[in-house]
């Protein structure tokens, strides 16, 4: 099994790198497992993984957040090659959905007993995602974060506090055209969000996906072009009524086409931002990606 940690993942900034590859070694070792275990940077990571399906490896490890989940899920997609997951960076949404254990050993765990299960990814133009992509408000929060963390070197939570409250007041708006299930939507929206399955609009549920292979995509636009519309989901969201908002609509498509005035727009994908061609065409793959996870 091919193993790669992420140099940058939040869980390993900060800590020795050899003393993080010999307790990984260890731990996998103690479970069983024969693994190649490096320390690689992001750009490293899918040419490691395609060499590792060319040679007949029976599966490799994304040790990070959920860029590089998603970003060694787009190799191995539709190769049977299974995916594990270390949750080593700041949010790892995927795991949590994936009912994976926090703890490296208990993921470690996982993999030993040799549980998997089939789930759907979703794809923008061509690039794969395995939580959700949007366009809109998110995107340039993210792209500010970044330039912001660079500048200050301020941790990525505050960076996207401070961040977002700049984008916020720059009242950021995007003309689109929705086509999906035979319905063309135009709206003027501060963000569309397309998600790998139905997110929960409850904030404080377990997961925020109750299933990971229900073969659709989660679409969510706002209603409102209003200066305060984003400020009142934020407040509805923490207080657990974003399920009664009037401010936004809720869709399912199996794919979705979005056309906006703009050549080319930010779009994130599992929290990573890109500049895509316009339009973007978003299509779910059902069952395109074998994992290890919890047997219940």
């Amino acid at each position: 099994m091919r193993v790669l940690i992420n140099q940058s993942a939040g869980s390993v900034l900060g800590h020795n790198p050899e003393q993080v590859l010999a307790e990984l070694r260890q731990m996998f070792a103690t479970h069983g497992i024969a693994a190649d275990v490096r320390i690689v940077c992001g750009a490293e990571a899918p040419e490691l993984a395609r060499e590792a399906v060319a040679g007949g490896c029976d599966g490799v490890v994304a040790g990070g957040g959920d860029g590089t989940v998603g970003c060694l899920a787009s190799v191995l997609a539709d190769t049977g090659v299974p995916l594990g997951v270390l949750p080593l960076g700041t949010f790892n949404h995927f795991a949590h959905d994936l009912r994976m254990p926090p703890e490296l050993e208990r993921s470690v765990a996982v993999m030993g007993a040799g549980h998997l299960r089939a789930v759907d990814v979703g794809e923008v133009n061509g690039q794969v995602f395995v939580n959700n992509s949007s366009i809109g408000a998110y995107p340039q929060a993210v792209a500010e974060r970044e330039a912001r963390r660079k500048q200050t070197g301020l941790p990525k939570p505050v960076a996207m506090v401070l961040s977002t409250l700049k984008t916020l007041l720059r009242r950021p708006l995007i003309r689109v055209q929705l086509s999906f299930e035979g319905q063309r939507i135009r709206r003027t929206t501060p963000f569309v969000f397309v998600g790998n399955n139905h997110y929960s609009l409850d904030v404080y549920s377990d997961a925020k996906r109750p299933a990971l292979d229900a073969g659709c995509l989660c679409v969510m636009a706002a209603r409102s072009s209003g200066p305060w519309v984003l400020l009142r989901l934020a407040f509805q969201a923490l207080v657990n009524r974003l399920h009664l908002s009037q401010d936004f609509d809720c869709w399912s498509a199996r794919e979705l086409e979005i056309q906006t005035h703009r050549r080319s727009v930010r779009v994130a994908v599992d929290g990573e931002v890109v500049r895509m061609r316009t339009p973007l065409h978003y299509r779910v793959r059902p069952a395109a990606l074998r994992v290890f996870a919890p047997a219940n």
